[in-house]
């Protein structure tokens, strides 16, 4: 653990005058007793039992664990490489507490995230919808971060109320945010659905719910996306779509046209099976099926820019 704490923390950010953690068998150990006091830093323990007492620390554990949780149902199963975009969204997030981000309160600067394209010298689909994926894969964890926030914020802020707590047996109703559903657009679809028994609590914040087979997800959901059915109305009791999956795909059959809206790029496709006036703007990470569609296309586009 000595050698990780130098690695990971004093290697990147220095050594620290003062460093704050639980009651572990190795933080509360001799050595690291001895350690830390060779070294020059005053070590602090949390109060047994009572990890609140590092309260700062405790709310950024929570936020990030409701933050991958969410995205691990959204994901599946391809959470561990998506980490290191995770990591970057939260450090160059803005920090009401401190106005500013985590990178600048650290290093002094925001790292950019990504650059305005530009052309390449030969055209690569591959390359083009790896880019725009990771594009399009640091907005959806800003989005994603932006919400556990504010929702975390109802359970957090001292001038509120204690949050709701639930017990077994308890019926809830669980947002859909992250969950795909065969409805075919999210602003249409229900907010909840359910409402679902609390199997078990599995911490102050977390809770395990009886879902029926036909909802395929991790049981297991941050307090922030419950809602007590007891306490809570909506549209309809019933609102519980008849399977949550993926959405229906659909076969590209030619590329039209290219356009690069709000900085990023997108395709006009024609569908097959599907008339001309059906035609829609699509990103590259719809079309990983059709690079060959895409590789013609721009093949045929620079034949035409050749001949001008």
């Amino acid at each position: 653990m000595a050698y990780i704490f130098y690695d990971r923390i004093v290697r990147t950010h220095g050594l620290p005058k003062e460093i704050l953690t639980d009651r572990g068998t190795t933080f509360a150990s001799k050595f690291w007793q001895a350690l830390m006091a060779h070294m020059g830093l005053n070590h602090r323990l949390t109060t047994a039992f009572r990890p609140s007492v590092d309260g700062q620390t405790e709310r950024m554990n929570q936020v990030l664990e409701q933050y991958l949780r969410c995205y691990i149902n959204y994901e599946q199963d391809n959470w561990v490489e998506k980490l290191p975009c995770a990591q970057l969204a939260y450090n160059t997030a803005y920090n009401e507490s401190t106005r500013l981000t985590p990178s600048d309160a650290n290093f002094g600067f925001t790292p950019d995230a990504y650059h305005d394209a530009r052309e390449p010298k030969t055209i690569n689909p591959a390359a083009i919808i790896t880019s725009d994926k990771l594009r399009d894969l640091h907005e959806q964890m800003k989005t994603e971060l932006e919400f556990v926030q504010k929702r975390m914020q109802r359970y957090y802020d001292p001038k509120r109320l204690k949050g709701p707590t639930f017990s077994e047996g308890d019926m809830v109703y669980l947002a859909t945010k992250n969950i795909s559903t065969d409805r075919p657009s999210y602003k249409l679809d229900y907010k909840y659905i359910g409402p679902y028994k609390v199997k078990k609590k599995i911490s102050e914040n977390n809770y395990e719910l009886d879902l029926p087979p036909k909802v395929r997800l991790h049981p297991i959901f941050h307090i922030a996306l419950l809602e007590s059915a007891a306490n809570t109305i909506h549209v309809k009791n019933d609102n519980e779509p008849e399977e949550i999956e993926g959405p229906e795909i659909y076969e590209a059959e030619a590329i039209r046209d290219t356009r690069r809206e709000n900085g990023r790029r997108e395709y006009l496709v024609k569908w097959k099976n599907y008339p001309e006036n059906e035609n829609t703007w699509e990103p590259p990470k719809h079309l990983t099926n059709a690079q060959r569609l895409l590789r013609n296309f721009h093949q045929q586009r620079q034949k035409t820019e050749d001949q001008k």
